[in-house]
């Protein structure tokens, strides 16, 4: 599974240490400009290589100096170990793909021919995004990945943050698309749910609102007023990576813009919120996106966005939230589908165990088939 650990223009010469479902991993960039990620631990003692230096194409253990290349052979012992070709050849760290997109560096322990890359499937290879960034949130990594597909709590915890909803302003859900999930459904899922959610204005007149409509102001350069209308769309890439496409009708026009956002557990109860934003369309037409000032309040809208409100706002619940197993969930269409989405993650990791760490956290989701969908089930949800 592809997951993306650190911001592309951030690795510097010297390693970095990030985490790959909570394992740890040296990152490093050859001197050719190749980034490699190896198992954060030397094959002979044990020693952090991501406290080491880059030789060339190789990364140096600062233990004991000796060099492993990207794709995990150690290519040179000192003298004064006195070991042999055998020994040296052995002597092997466990490597992970690499891939880059979207300003950020992703890993998986699958080529792409076991997991497709996600941002390939999508087609956005070449999209150009107006900021990345990370922050830390807690929960148990199956909570949040329950709450990856499930959209009705936009409407209630969300409410204010997307369109300023409140007592004032009651929301509802407009329309909802077909969403069909079989238990015995792949990664990914394109088009996994299309929500619209209509926002009723019961004051005298339309107010200014800025705060939770932040990402879309931003990047028009300019103040806007309440959308009427938000309709969000979701692709399922990836367990715990999707991309949204939200758009929002206010009397200035329509604003939209697509993000993608990720999980990327630390450990079973801290994880990072990762996150990638692409402008797409302002109500005051189009943006000269070298101009560094509308960079740099495109960067500010998104961190403000998803880190302050939507990011914070999950967090502040599914921090305090305990998973609830498939017997005791009282299940609706939505969460039928979550139920599903457990089992498909559940054969995916199982026919891959083998290949993630030992202290891997994907093993939590590996177990008896525990869903109550049978097979063929179809799964749907309608407006």
């Amino acid at each position: 599974m592809w997951v993306p650990v650190f911001e592309t223009s951030k690795l510097g010469e010297k390693p970095e240490q990030v985490v790959y479902w909570g394992s740890p991993v040296a990152l490093f960039r050859t001197a050719s400009g190749r980034i490699a990620a190896l198992h954060d631990a030397c094959a002979h003692r044990g020693a952090p290589l991501s406290l080491g230096n880059v030789c060339g194409e190789t990364v140096r253990c600062p233990y004991h100096q000796f060099c492993f290349n990207s794709e995990g052979s150690c290519t040179s012992i000192p003298d004064v170990f006195q070991v042999d070709d055998a020994f040296r050849a052995g002597c092997r760290v466990r490597r992970y793909h690499v891939r880059e997109a979207l300003g950020l560096i992703w890993i998986s322990t699958e080529d792409e021919r076991q997991a497709p890359f996600p941002v390939s499937l999508l087609g956005e290879d070449d999209r150009e995004v107006a900021g990345v960034g990370f922050f830390p949130v807690r929960g148990d990594i199956r909570v949040w990945m329950d709450h990856f597909l499930d959209l009705p709590h936009g409407i209630y915890l969300h409410g204010k943050t997307l369109f300023g909803g409140g007592a004032d302003r009651p929301s509802r859900v407009g329309s909802v698309a077909t969403v069909e999930l079989f238990p015995d459904s792949v990664f990914p899922i394109p088009r996994w749910l299309q929500f619209e959610y209509h926002v009723e204005d019961v004051s005298l007149r339309r107010r200014l609102y800025s705060p939770g409509l932040a990402v879309f102001l931003l990047l028009a350069g300019a103040g806007g007023m309440r959308p009427d209308r938000v309709r969000v769309t979701i692709d399922l890439a990836a367990p715990f990576c999707q991309k949204y496409r939200l758009e929002s009708w206010s009397p200035l026009g329509n604003h939209s813009v697509e993000y993608w956002t990720a999980i990327n557990p630390s450990s079973r109860d801290e994880l990072q919120f990762v996150y990638a934003g692409a402008f797409v369309k302002t109500a005051f037409g189009p943006r000269d996106r070298r101009n560094p000032v509308v960079r740099a309040l495109q960067r500010r809208g998104l961190h403000y966005f998803l880190e302050r409100h939507i990011g914070g706002e999950d967090a502040r619940v599914l921090s305090e939230t305990r998973m609830v197993d498939p017997e005791d969930i009282r299940v609706t269409p939505f969460d039928a589908g979550i139920v599903a989405m457990r089992e498909m993650l559940r054969r995916h990791i199982e026919a891959r165990a083998e290949q993630f760490p030992p202290d891997s956290l994907v093993h939590l989701f590996c177990g008896p088939a525990r869903t109550k969908l049978s097979a063929g089930r179809r799964i749907t949800v309608s407006r």
